[in-house]
């Protein structure tokens, strides 16, 4: 499969996940996201988990981003965890995954 170029048009973007402590990834989306973030549901409060993610485009997905170091989910007292997973990421080539917590 060819790989996607900066000029294809993006069709949006695959994040994947896995809790720190295993070697599996799982994609978070069936179909590509159009923003380069999401709200993650279901995180175990307490666990780490690590995030990568790649551009799509017309032709393909690109090479997979470099997963981010371990982020840990922590609901605050009396709110509800959600956890909001930002990303840069280029159809050109995959760049860095940047993960956050947003209450």
């Amino acid at each position: 499969m060819a790989k996607p170029r900066g000029s294809d048009k993006l069709q949006g973007y695959i994040a994947e996940m896995k809790p720190t402590a295993c070697e599996d990834w799982s994609e978070m989306s069936v179909d590509p996201v159009r923003e380069p973030n999401m709200v993650v549901p279901h995180l175990k409060d307490g666990q780490d988990d690590q995030f990568q993610v790649t551009a799509v485009s017309e032709v393909g997905p690109a090479a997979l981003s470099t997963a981010t170091r371990p982020v840990i989910a922590e609901k605050p007292p009396g709110l509800l965890l959600h956890y909001q997973l930002l990303f840069a990421c280029s159809v050109a080539r995959s760049q860095s995954t940047n993960a956050s917590i947003k209450y």
